[in-house]
């Protein structure tokens, strides 16, 4: 029997028939019903309609007989298992070996030893079975590790590892639920549409259900009764719930029908900790990734994302991909009078506000950046059919900053000076000459008396148009 797993059989290839009702002919029905991808059972046999095998078989839908004779005598498959001791339903089934050559027939001590060997075999394979579902599970963990670069939030995280557990467990269906205030998602593995967002009330219900006490720090959670999901009219019966610093962050459901044993449920619980250890990573490598382009001290975009982000637009611009690109360079005028006199606290708070006022005055998709001490740069790429008001734009971030006043500090009058570039396709061969350009204006609108926007715009012939504005000469 050790060899039946390598034996290609389809559905229907081997026909047994079971004679006996009692515990005997069940423990074989419950044990040849496993193999029921190869192995067909045309019927149990007993003359007591309310024997155990009897009533199980017609809960699996397999045929029941209570008369043998015509039973034997209708058969026309492969082995007939006798477990009656009957000795005259033995001579019964001796003329029906007599009259089929192939036909098996195995009693007595044959059948205790041939349920033996399948439930050996049974048991290693379904061991084995176990043993590689773990395996896919602990996979699809060190899978998730290895892809936390690629998940850019931790709804990407959960889902990803939601759907190992899935497969994994063999579960029947799954859903998973991020939690994100009003704009909470789920999502899963269901035969049917999963809407979104989730319901707020059901949210609450959710977070008060897993935060009670008897759920409280557990890895996962058995479901009795089932929790009964509405906005999908499903029920699941395990939970893995999600914490960051105690708030419930997202649930992952999935019906299992079969019982949790102790492999299980430490998988389980390994796969907890290492999905909370993988979203608090997961967190670490955007704070990281944040940091390493970002300005600490304003919360915009450093100087060496900007120069990547530069390149990326230069390239756009060259594939025609927009009209025009331009560069304004920012400069805090007298700034060092002001550390010097204010401090450096009062110096970095100007900043701060200096960034977010330049901000506010430009497009969301417009890129803004500290590029050293109290210079600020930003780049406005250019819509096809359009002319950015240049001029206008520059202004107003220099008169909003002129309103700029902090609190016992009311003295302190706050200026820019702006140097602004502009470029068509193909009028510079490479970034670095519009970054030139808007810094040369800027040089010159500092050397025209401060306060002032000086414009540089590179025309197709090549031809560069300089303007000198100030503020209060251009209206908003």
């Amino acid at each position: 029997m050790s060899n039946l797993p390598h034996i290609q059989l389809q559905q229907g290839d081997i026909h047994i028939l079971i004679l006996g009702g009692g515990n005997g002919g069940n423990a074989l029905l419950n044990l040849f019903y496993q193999y029921s991808d190869w192995l067909y059972i045309d019927g149990v046999i007993d003359m007591d309609e309310q024997a155990v095998a009897i009533q199980h078989a017609r809960t699996l839908g397999i045929p029941t007989y209570t008369n043998a004779l015509q039973a034997i005598h209708n058969f026309t498959g492969d082995i007939i298992i006798d477990v009656t001791a009957n000795t005259e339903l033995r001579q019964v089934l001796l003329q029906a070996k007599r009259k089929r050559e192939k036909l098996e027939v195995i009693s007595d001590k044959s059948s205790r030893l041939l349920f033996d060997l399948v439930n050996q075999e049974h048991q290693q394979q379904q061991c084995i079975k176990d043993k590689d579902l773990h395996l896919q599970l602990l996979n699809a963990m060190l899978d998730l590790s290895l892809k936390l670069e690629e998940h850019h939030n931790t709804a990407d995280v959960i889902k990803h590892a939601s759907k190992g557990i899935h497969q994994s467990l063999q579960a029947q269906k799954a859903l998973t639920i991020v939690i994100k205030g009003v704009d909470s998602e789920c999502f899963g593995i269901l035969d049917k549409p999963i809407p979104s967002p989730v319901p707020q009330d059901f949210v609450l219900h959710l977070q008060q259900h897993f935060t009670a006490q008897e759920h409280k720090d557990k890895a996962f959670v058995s479901l009795s009764p089932a929790l009964y999901i509405p906005f999908v009219d499903e029920t699941f019966n395990l939970a893995i719930p999600l914490f960051d610093q105690h708030a419930l962050i997202a649930v992952i459901l999935v019906e299992h029908h079969k019982p949790l044993d102790v492999n299980t449920r430490m998988l389980l619980e390994v796969t907890s900790s290492h999905l909370h250890l993988a979203i608090q990573a997961q967190k670490k490598h955007q704070a990281l990734e944040y940091q390493a382009i970002h300005d600490p001290l304003t919360g915009i975009y450093n100087r060496r994302h900007f120069a990547l982000r530069m390149e990326e637009e230069f390239n756009r611009l060259e594939r025609g991909q927009q009209s025009s690109l331009s560069c304004m360079f920012f400069d805090v005028d007298f700034f060092k009078l002001m550390n010097d006199q204010y401090g450096h606290e009062v110096g970095d708070i100007l900043l701060v506000r200096i960034a977010e006022h330049i901000r506010q005055h430009l497009r969301a998709y417009d890129i803004v950046a500290r590029y050293g001490g109290d210079e600020f740069i930003a780049l406005l790429p250019g819509e096809l059919g359009k002319t950015l008001p240049l001029e206008n734009i520059a202004c107003r971030i220099m008169d909003s900053v002129k309103q700029i006043k902090i609190k016992g500090y009311e003295s302190i009058q706050v200026s820019l000076s702006i140097g602004v570039a502009c470029v068509l396709p193909a009028t510079i061969t490479n970034s670095q000459e519009l970054i030139t350009l808007a810094d040369d204006a800027l040089y010159q609108a500092k050397s025209s008396g401060k306060g002032c926007v000086r414009l540089k715009e590179v025309l197709a012939n090549s031809y560069i148009k300089e303007t000198t504005v100030h503020a209060a000469s251009t209206k908003s």
